[in-house]
């Protein structure tokens, strides 16, 4: 497997242009999207895990509950979203006894924003398989793979795709090496987070149940696949 650069640096005619041309396309900064927990790009640490929460429960919540869903915050710091979120109404308040009972009120005008939040990382993925499918020359198999398909990942993470051709012809051509660049470059517009396009033939792949089993293993276990054969269907035939 290769990264479709190094292809890029040795295929004909145009290599190098069309090489300082990506080059150019990308900042100097870093920019970066937690692909775990993407609503952190757009609200507050806390209040964004908080929300998540209940744009993915039903039933009420208290304020334990919601402390061990959120996981690393202080108990206080939970309270004092909660309270927050009751006071702008997008969460309701029920007292039992002393027991405050919350829950999401999804007839809130801001509450399709948070909908929006909530479904952030399929949406990404959406697109990208959307972009994919007009390929010209076609993939046996595009998986993702990594933080974007497994939603574990934090701020530091990439998304990693796996582009796999008929042969070694077919990924070394110009045509091929545009598209990769290209979904490289949609990956950042969506993300702000590096994507890197790996690249292998269908024979290179399939040896990867020899040599490369460890790897082999978590395209199985949670890769997404965005045009073609799954993993199942790409090391089980």
């Amino acid at each position: 497997m290769r990264s479709y650069r190094e292809s890029l640096r040795s295929a004909r005619g145009g290599a190098n242009r069309t090489m300082a041309a990506r080059d150019a396309y990308y900042p100097t900064h870093e920019v970066i999207m937690n692909l775990g927990q993407p609503a952190l790009a757009v609200v507050p640490a806390l209040d964004a895990h908080v929300l998540m929460t209940f744009a993915q429960v039903d039933d009420g919540l208290g304020v334990t509950a919601v402390h061990a869903l959120v996981g690393s915050a202080s108990r206080s710091g939970i309270e004092l979203v909660l309270d927050r979120l009751t006071q702008q109404g997008l969460l309701h308040r029920n007292t039992h006894g002393r027991r405050h009972i919350y829950s999401a009120n999804r007839r809130h005008v801001a509450w399709s924003a948070v909908d929006q939040l909530a479904t952030m990382r399929s949406r990404v993925v959406g697109q990208l398989r959307s972009s994919v499918k007009a390929w010209i020359t076609q993939p046996e198999s595009i998986l993702i793979h990594g933080a974007l398909a497994t939603s574990r990942g934090d701020d530091s993470s990439t998304v990693d795709i796996i582009a796999v051709g008929v042969d070694d012809t077919e990924i070394r051509s110009l045509q091929w090496l545009r598209q990769c660049r290209e979904l490289e470059e949609l990956g950042w517009l969506l993300t702000g987070n590096q994507t890197i396009v790996q690249t292998a033939t269908l024979r290179e792949v399939r040896a990867w149940n020899g040599h490369r089993r460890n790897f082999v293993k978590i395209l199985l276990a949670d890769s997404i696949a965005l045009f073609g054969w799954t993993a199942v269907e790409l090391f089980d035939s």
